[in-house]
This record gives C-alpha cells, sequence and structure tokens, in this order.
C-alpha cells in the first residue's frame, strides 16, 4: 500500500483498481489506524459514518457492506479481518505499507549512539532512503467531497508526516556538509526549501 503520493494498492505486483474512492479512503484510514495502534479494531458503524456521513444509514451500511467485501475479494481474503462489529488488521500478514516503512527508517536513526544532533554515514544511508520513499504527499491529490472528518484526517497525517520529511531533510543537509558532500548537502536544502514553499 502506497500513501506517500498518489495512493495506490498492490497485491502480488498488480495494481488494484476500484470503482469508487471510498475502497482506497477505508484501506488508508484501516491501515494508518492499525500503524497507530497495532490490534485496534475499528467499528463498522464508525467507519460508515466517516465515509458517507450524509446518507440514510440503511444505504450508508449497504455501501460499507459492498465496498468492504470488494476489498476482501481484491486482498484475497489476507491482511483485512472483519466481524459483524469490526474491521481490523492481521498483524502478521504479509503486508507492506510505505509510510510504515519511512517511519521505521526514521525511528532506525534514533538508535546510534551519537547524540542526536549528529549524523553518522549510516544515519544518511538510512534518512536517503526513507526520503526516496517520500514521493509526495499523504493520499497526495485525493479525498472524499462529502466527507469532511476524513479530508480533516488526511489533512492532519500529510502535516505530521511534512514535519517528519523536513527534519529527516535538515538532518541530509546538514550530514552531507559535514562529511564533504556539498552538492548532495546543496540538493536536499533545496528540497528544504520546495517543501517549505509548497505549505
Amino acid at each position: 500500500l502506497f500513501l506517500l503520493g498518489i495512493p495506490r494498492l498492490q497485491c502480488d505486483g498488480a495494481l488494484l483498481q476500484f470503482d469508487t474512492r471510498k475502497i482506497m479512503a477505508l484501506v488508508a484510514y484501516v491501515a494508518v489506524s492499525s500503524l497507530e495502534a497495532e490490534g485496534r479494531r475499528l467499528s463498522r458503524s464508525s467507519l460508515v459514518a466517516l465515509l458517507w456521513p450524509d446518507l440514510e444509514p440503511s444505504r450508508a451500511q449497504a455501501n460499507f457492506r459492498r465496498n468492504l467485501s470488494l476489498l476482501r475479494k481484491a486482498l484475497k481474503g489476507e491482511w483485512l479481518e472483519v466481524d459483524r462489529e469490526s474491521v481490523w488488521t492481521d498483524p502478521e500478514a504479509d503486508f507492506w505499507l510505505d509510510m510504515d516503512q519511512f517511519n521505521r527508517l526514521l525511528r532506525a536513526c534514533g538508535t546510534h549512539d551519537h547524540p542526536p544532533e549528529e549524523v553518522c554515514p549510516q544515519c544518511l544511508a538510512v534518512l536517503e532512503e526513507a526520503a526516496a520513499l517520500y514521493e509526495g504527499d499523504f493520499l497526495q491529490g485525493f479525498g472524499l467531497r462529502d466527507s469532511v472528518e476524513f479530508d480533516d484526517w488526511q489533512f492532519l497525517q500529510a502535516e505530521g508526516l511534512r514535519r517528519q520529511l523536513a527534519s529527516a531533510l535538515q538532518q541530509l543537509a546538514r550530514g552531507h556538509a559535514v562529511h564533504g558532500n556539498i552538492e548532495i548537502a546543496l540538493a536536499h536544502g533545496t528540497d528544504l526549501g520546495r517543501l517549505g514553499n509548497d505549505q
């Protein structure tokens, strides 16, 4: 699942395409919620209210059931778990999320045996990998016209990730400068400036 940039979902190397944006919204929200709290169960009613806030309840629930069924079929019954009340993810499933990998890489630099303001060669490699994963803002170009709550959630996620990227770019620029890689340091400084100008 790629959420940094234009969202896309792949299964066994094939791009999955759906006839409604709500399926991508559903998978993104469930994936990020699971990332924030492993094993977290989301109630079906809360997901229905999030994605179809303006529809009559029985119609909203029917839409939810259809979308959930299509998603589970596309995922071949893996990763996404459901029962009559809840939706959650299987932590043991073979599932990759770019946002999760981005966060893991950034956290890995915090485990190195040096002060946080220093950037060792190992940090540089890890930070470069993290920055390369950031293909664009969270769910770039995506939105739901009929769900203000989803759009607010998306905005907050995007802002938090942009701050993390800005910090990584600052460390890369500083680290490369210290290690004498001036052109690379300047390139990251330019990326950082562009990121600031986009806000």
